[in-house]
């Protein structure tokens, strides 16, 4: 990793590259760019399904680099909004991304949510589970 000279923003670039080469390789894909847009799609449309606390504490434990991108263009008083339906969550995450298709979006979704489950606090992870309909949160499993 090239040293820019402040260590916040080192830390942060190191990380999410990090993050984005885990989903790559947790989605079989070997695109660096479609799995930062995924990996904001879903962010953002897990984001946009809980309530503002919630949203909030998760956002708490992003890296900064990812923090931005999770918070670009919230606008909590317009949440949350459920989607009740694996291809509710699908059409929501691609209309989330740029280029990525709806069958895509659930090979991303479960391989964001695997990354989220290894690096978040557990405790944090699991509300967030508890946010989102059951039949949704057993096919973000896997």
């Amino acid at each position: 990793m090239a040293e820019q000279g402040l260590p916040i923003i080192d830390r942060t670039v190191h990380e999410t590259n990090r993050w984005l080469n885990e989903i790559m390789r947790d989605a079989a894909i070997d695109d660096k760019t479609l799995a930062l847009q995924g990996f904001r799609a879903v962010m953002v449309t897990l984001r946009d399904t809980m309530p503002v606390d919630l949203a909030t504490n998760l956002g708490d434990q992003l890296p900064v680099l990812v923090r931005g991108l999770y918070y670009e263009n919230y606008v909590p008083s317009k949440t949350p909004h459920l989607e009740r339906t694996t291809d509710a969550w699908a059409a929501s995450v691609a209309e989330s991304g740029d280029n990525i298709q709806v069958d895509q979006a659930m090979t991303l979704s479960r391989a964001v949510y695997a990354l989220l489950r290894r690096e978040l606090d557990a405790n944090i992870v699991d509300k967030v589970s508890d946010a989102i309909p059951q039949d949704l949160r057993v096919e973000l499993m896997g």
